[in-house]
C-alpha cells in the first residue's frame, strides 16, 4: 500500500514537472525603426496590414515601395537589418482623406506560445489638414518561431 502510494505522489510531481506551466510573460521592447505618413495618395500601392518581415528581400522590396512617391525612408534610424538576428514588424493603417491620424505598436508581449502585439490606431493632437495621408509604424525586435498575433485597439 506504502508502495502505490509512494507511486501516486511520484507521478502527480512528474506530471507537475512542467516547465511551460513556469512561463511568465515578458514584456519586448521594440526598437523603433521608423514612423510617420506616406503622402503618395496610394502611389504606394500598401494596403491596410502588418506585416512581418524576416528576409532582406522583403525588407527591400517594401522600402522601394514606401520610396515610391517620396523618400520616405531617408529618415529612418536604420535601413541595413540583420535578419538572422532581428526581425521587423510593420503597421500599415488605410489612406486617409486627411492628415490627423496616426498607427502605433504600443506593447508586444511574449507570452508561452505567441507574441501579442498591440497596435493603436488614432487621431493626433495636431489640426486635420487637407493631405492624403497613409500612417505606418515599423519596429525591430529579435528573432522568435513564436506565433505572431495582432491585436488591434
Amino acid at each position: 500500500m506504502k508502495s502505490l502510494l509512494f507511486l501516486l505522489v511520484l507521478s502527480i510531481f512528474i506530471g507537475c514537472d512542467n516547465k511551460d506551466d513556469d512561463f511568465i510573460s515578458l514584456t519586448i521592447s521594440p526598437i523603433l525603426i521608423g514612423d510617420g505618413n506616406l503622402y503618395g495618395n496610394g502611389k504606394e500601392n500598401i494596403t491596410k496590414q502588418n506585416l512581418i518581415i524576416s528576409s532582406n528581400t522583403g525588407w527591400t522590396d517594401l522600402m522601394d515601395k514606401m520610396n515610391s512617391a517620396n523618400n520616405e525612408t531617408d529618415h529612418f534610424t536604420k535601413t541595413e537589418i540583420d535578419f538572422s538576428h532581428f526581425i521587423l514588424l510593420a503597421a500599415f493603417d488605410e489612406i486617409k482623406m486627411s492628415g490627423g491620424y496616426a498607427i502605433e505598436i504600443t506593447s508586444i508581449v511574449e507570452n508561452r506560445h505567441d507574441l501579442t502585439v498591440t497596435i493603436h490606431r488614432h487621431m493626433t493632437n495636431g489640426g486635420v489638414y487637407t493631405v492624403i495621408t497613409q500612417p505606418y509604424y515599423i519596429v525591430k525586435i529579435p528573432t522568435t518561431d513564436k506565433r505572431i498575433i495582432f491585436n488591434e485597439i
